[in-house]
């Protein structure tokens, strides 16, 4: 099953997985703005997988890309 969440929630998630994470609730923000992690709308919010949004973390961070 699909973790989709808001911004905030799915940022709150990868913070309890690791309480010393460098990314930040806006680099989050700005991942999604510039579509780098795929989002639906949802009113005023925007939901997003949080096991893409790791995932692509993931590969920002070891250097690969992103299709």
């Amino acid at each position: 099953m699909q973790r989709i969440r808001t911004i905030d929630k799915a940022y709150d998630e990868l913070k309890a997985k690791d309480p010393e994470t460098a990314i930040s609730r806006h680099l989050v923000r700005q991942m999604v703005k510039q579509g780098v992690v795929p989002s639906l709308p949802s009113g005023n919010k925007r939901l997003v997988d949080v096991d893409v949004l790791e995932e692509r973390i993931r590969k920002i961070v070891t250097g690969g890309t992103i299709e």
